[in-house]
């Protein structure tokens, strides 16, 4: 059994509601892909679009990706998430400087046909 493990995040503003630049946002995405390699040896990136709750109460829309990855390696074990999705998780917020990135993890019957 393999795992599917989703990383969602923005990139369209900072933590600080700071607009990323486009050079930003690609320098920022070409090391998060080095690292999804790195960490799971390949990966699936594709954009989206989504809306959150600012601090003040607006509605904030701005565009993001999804980080698709698959592993044997199981995403979560007896102490929590694992270290590589820790370690993917983290070098997102840092590279983009987010507060957060949205983890997902399934059990998935994959195979290269």
């Amino acid at each position: 059994m393999k795992y599917c493990i989703e990383f969602t995040f923005g990139a369209g503003f900072d933590k600080d509601q700071r607009i990323i630049t486009i050079s930003q946002r690609d320098g920022a995405l070409e090391f998060i892909k080095r690292n999804a390699v790195e960490l799971f040896d390949g990966y699936t990136m594709f954009s989206t679009a989504g809306g959150w709750k600012s601090p003040d109460g607006r509605i904030v829309e701005e565009a993001g990706y999804v980080l698709r990855v698959l592993t044997l390696t199981p995403a979560i074990d007896a102490f929590g998430w694992s270290a590589s999705v820790m370690a993917m998780s983290d070098c997102i917020k840092y590279a983009l400087s987010q507060q957060c990135v949205c983890v997902t993890a399934s059990q998935v019957a994959c195979d290269m046909l």
